[in-house]
């Protein structure tokens, strides 16, 4: 055939592919702590990121892990908070502290030629914090305005209600915020979390980027002496909440929209089952093109966007239906979620739009290990479950090879609209 002539052949369609994922390399520091290295000669900085068991599921007090993390870089007996950040400025780096329900991280980009004198300033901060009592009642007053203004919105009371229903009010994960906790919370009480939770809760420590032996030895020195973190999240087991088929509802008369949250437990990223549910929770809702979407957004024009989602945590999974509504289709949009959840449960999914939630898995996965970070990024959540690189190439797989049935059984036994509890904060028409 010569190049010019047509053909009426399409084009061969491929599936993007990641390829088999490998796991880290892996150095043992003195103390026993790991140190995951995900090298790239392409990138021109580094990135750190220190894992402590400093999570909010280990407060003995509300906000006791948010407040301690925020504030390391408060001070220390030779620097001030406006010395630090100008110390990290200057050395064009950029720390960043989080806090989660079962960990905290802290994090910094650096660039390689300052790493040593950067790494040196950070573990100066996390060590060594004065916690001032004038940066902490700045941080309170801001933090309570904030949070005084989050509390009128109808997302913020329906997902705290929700995350109330399903794990109970004596749960961390389920504990609401009082807006006399920010009066409660004392310099004293971030010395003991800080002196638990960070000078004796290093879990593990994650170098990507471009990294060489000389900053493998600079975290030796740093970190190689520290306590190790062998223990997990202290926080008992409680009886489980009755939740399943209850529904409440929030009046809030000046509201423009409901907030709408459908919800329930499920199984963690270490249960077999997870892999497949999420092809499952993508089909619902889990991607742009999702049922959820059609029907709500496109179809109806209930709401700007609507989505389902799966998270997993060392207490528990959770399945989440998430979306805002003007008032007026509050009960249509309630009814078309079910809809949607009975037909997934009920009849096959057709082979055209799995082809469709495959090829958009797939791409958010290569998408997902593009560059260290995302792969560090990607490894560092695998391994919170006890996994590690083989949970994705086992995604892979499960996402080319999952069949209809499989989807509909999948469905029927996690997503039976009896075994979720609702929650809509706003107005009813």
């Amino acid at each position: 055939m010569k190049r010019s002539e047509k053909t009426d052949r399409p084009p061969t369609v491929k599936l993007p592919v990641t390829g088999v994922l490998k796991n880290p390399g892996i150095h043992l520091l003195k103390n026993g702590i790991p140190l995951y290295l995900f090298p790239s000669v392409s990138t021109e900085i580094v990135r750190l990121d220190l894992t402590f068991n400093a999570g909010t599921v280990n407060e003995s007090l509300p906000l006791q892990a948010r407040f301690t993390n925020v504030l390391l870089p408060g001070g220390t007996a030779s620097m001030s908070a406006e010395e630090i950040d100008e110390a990290f400025d200057f050395h064009g780096s950029f720390p960043n502290f989080s806090v989660e329900r079962d960990k905290a991280v802290v994090q910094l980009f650096m660039l390689p030629a300052d790493f040593s004198k950067t790494a040196r300033l950070l573990n100066h901060v996390i060590s060594e914090p004065l916690f001032p009592e004038q940066e902490m009642k700045m941080h309170q007053e801001t933090r309570l305005q904030s949070f005084m203004i989050n509390r009128q919105k109808v997302s913020f009371i329906s997902l705290e209600s929700m995350l109330e229903l399903l794990f109970g009010s004596g749960h961390p994960y389920g504990r609401r915020i009082q807006p006399e906790y920010f009066d409660q919370i004392t310099r004293d009480h971030l010395i003991s979390f800080h002196n638990r939770f960070y000078t004796n809760g290093l879990k593990s420590v994650a170098l990507a980027g471009r990294i060489s032996d000389a900053e493998i030895t600079v975290i030796e020195e740093l970190f190689g002496e520290r306590p190790a973190s062998h223990a997990g999240n202290s926080f008992p087991l409680l009886p489980e909440t009755d939740y399943r088929g209850r529904k409440i509802f929030i009046g809030k008369n000046d509201a423009l929209q409901s907030s709408l949250r459908i919800a329930g437990k499920t199984v963690k990223m270490d249960h077999p089952d997870f892999q497949g549910l999420k092809v499952v929770n993508t089909i619902l809702g889990g991607w742009f093109g999702s049922r959820l979407m059609k029907n709500l957004r496109e179809d109806k024009g209930f709401t700007y966007g609507i989505g389902s989602s799966l998270h997993s945590y060392a207490l528990g999974g959770l399945s989440l239906i998430s979306t805002e509504t003007g008032v007026q289709h509050t009960r249509a949009a309630l009814r078309e979620i079910y809809r949607e959840m009975n037909t997934l449960n009920s009849k096959l999914v057709s082979m055209s739009e799995l082809r469709l939630v495959r090829n958009s898995m797939l791409g958010d996965l290569v998408r997902q290990f593009d560059g260290p970070f995302s792969l560090c990024d990607s490894f560092m959540t695998a391994l919170e479950a006890g996994l590690d690189m083989d949970f994705y190439n086992n995604l892979q797989e499960k996402i080319r090879s999952i069949t209809p049935g499989e989807i509909k059984q999948l469905a029927e036994t996690y997503y039976n609209k009896d075994n979720f509890c609702e929650v809509v904060a706003g107005r009813m028409e």
